[in-house]
């Protein structure tokens, strides 16, 4: 089965680790990409975008210990995504 190439315009990312937590309650991640310094938190457009202006605007709601959750989810993959890389450049800390 061939996995299907989204466009830019088909994702919606955010580098903000709380909104990316805020939205993976709902919606599983596509990918964590390296933009630079940082590194872009990458989810399929629909819902995300919807579930990000919600969480701006304070309107989404949830499970909080499920938010806790997933903050620390993503944290530990942000920091294996950045020890990987940093491995392969030769750079072991």
């Amino acid at each position: 089965m061939k996995k299907k190439e989204l466009l830019i315009e088909d994702v919606y990312s955010t580098r903000d680790l709380f909104e990316s937590s805020a939205i993976a309650l709902f919606q599983k991640p596509i990918k964590l990409e390296l933009a630079g310094d940082y590194f872009l938190f990458v989810f399929e457009k629909e819902p995300a975008e919807k579930i990000a202006n919600q969480y701006w605007t304070g309107e989404l709601e949830g499970n909080i210990r499920a938010y806790a959750n997933s903050i620390k989810a993503m944290k530990d993959w942000l920091f294996s995504k950045k020890r990987e890389i940093e491995k392969r450049n030769g750079r072991d800390y």
